[in-house]
């Protein structure tokens, strides 16, 4: 629910890291649980992105915002594009593993799409920091408030 302005300054930090472990300039990047894209904002910037998430609103909102990303709705744990990349993105969504078999899947799944000396970026956290601010957000428009 960031605006995508407060993405700028983490991307940038990403941005660096992915570039100065590369072995030749870096061109293409996939981005594993791109959300709505607000990562993309400042990666699209630098890279021919493709985004891949599980939450078809998300992914709806990530489309209207960048429609020149190809976005897709698949699961980093399985899916197979066929393609390899010079850069996988796991920005924050790597948190949603809840097992190590689902860990080493996502991390599998993301080392079958990079090339040759490409990159991989995983960012996890070392505390939870989820805060219940009692809503639920879908990727719809409207917000669903919990009063109880």
């Amino acid at each position: 629910m960031a605006t995508p302005e407060a993405y700028e300054a983490e991307a940038a930090v990403y941005i660096d890291l992915i570039q100065g472990q590369a072995k030749a300039p870096p061109c293409t990047l996939l981005h594993w649980g791109c959300g709505a894209g607000g990562y993309d904002r400042v990666f699209k910037r630098h890279f021919t992105v493709t985004g891949v998430d599980l939450s078809a609103g998300m992914l709806e909102i990530a489309r209207s915002a960048q429609p020149e990303i190809d976005y897709l709705e698949d699961d980093m744990r399985t899916v197979r594009l066929n393609r390899q990349f010079d850069a996988v993105a796991i920005p924050d969504s790597i948190d949603y593993m809840a097992t190590r078999e689902e860990l080493e899947k996502a991390v599998q799944t993301a080392a079958v799409h990079l090339k040759l000396g490409g990159v991989l970026l995983v960012v996890g956290k070392t505390q939870e920091t989820f805060q219940n601010n009692n809503f639920a957000y879908s990727g719809e428009k409207k917000l669903i408030v919990d009063r109880s």
